[in-house]
């Protein structure tokens, strides 16, 4: 069944199974994608001898190197003048990179350097095979240019963006004070109510002076009885 599927292609983001061994010898490419998904890449590197991939950092991307066969010499460090940390590898060997580590893989054997790459995330557009190191570097400088003029767009957008936001505040503002005049009647029409305890107010009054009087009256006519 996996003669069916010898083939040197970008089979992701389906499910695989394969020998990635054998995919790494007989991949001719200075780079294939083997495989890339969301979150993972998957490419196979063949190095020239006395060829390398080149200094390089990737500042959000680490990287896991396995070296499928020949010999190689692993360069990597903080910066580019301080590669303090150098090891011989064989097909023996995988290779570790944090993001933001500088490195370098040289072939330093008699014959091609064979081996797979992981990229986390990935770093390659999908599906790109670069036959030699030369077109490779090609198409990253357009890769990373791309990148940057994209970049650049996102910057410029978020202002414009914010610019439309504030308009819906203003017609908030309208909102709220349309509500303002509408609530203006029912203070009108509580007025009345107002006057009209008033009014009520005077009857009660009127009453009291009248028992008053009265009582008043019931007095004078008790004390002119009393005389008597």
């Amino acid at each position: 069944m996996e003669r069916n599927i010898i083939e040197l292609r970008d089979y992701g983001p389906e499910p695989l199974i394969i020998n990635i061994e054998r995919f790494s010898n007989i991949n001719p490419n200075y780079r294939t994608t083997l495989w890339t998904g969301k979150h993972l890449q998957v490419t196979l590197m063949n190095i020239k001898v006395g060829g390398d991939i080149g200094l390089e950092m990737h500042p959000d991307v680490d990287q896991f190197i396995r070296i499928v066969s020949g010999f190689g010499l692993v360069k990597m460090g903080e910066s580019k003048e301080n590669l303090s940390f150098q090891k011989r590898v064989d097909g023996n060997f995988a290779v570790i990179i944090p993001a933001g580590t500088w490195h370098n893989l040289i072939n330093i054997g008699n014959r091609p350097l064979k081996l797979y790459s992981i990229y986390a995330p990935p770093e390659h557009p999908f599906g790109a095979i670069h036959q030699t190191k030369e077109i490779a570097e090609e198409a990253e400088m357009h890769s990373h240019a791309k990148k940057q003029v994209k970049e650049e767009f996102k910057e410029q957008e978020p202002k414009q963006e914010f610019k439309q936001k504030i308009e819906p505040k203003q017609e908030f503002e309208q909102e709220l004070k349309e509500p303002k005049q509408e609530f203006k009647e029912p203070e009108q029409e509580f007025k009345e109510p107002k006057q009209e305890f008033k009014q009520e107010k005077s009857e009660l009054e009127l009453e009291e002076e009248f028992e008053k009087k009265k009582s008043e009256q019931e007095k004078v006519l008790e004390n002119q009885y009393l005389k008597k």
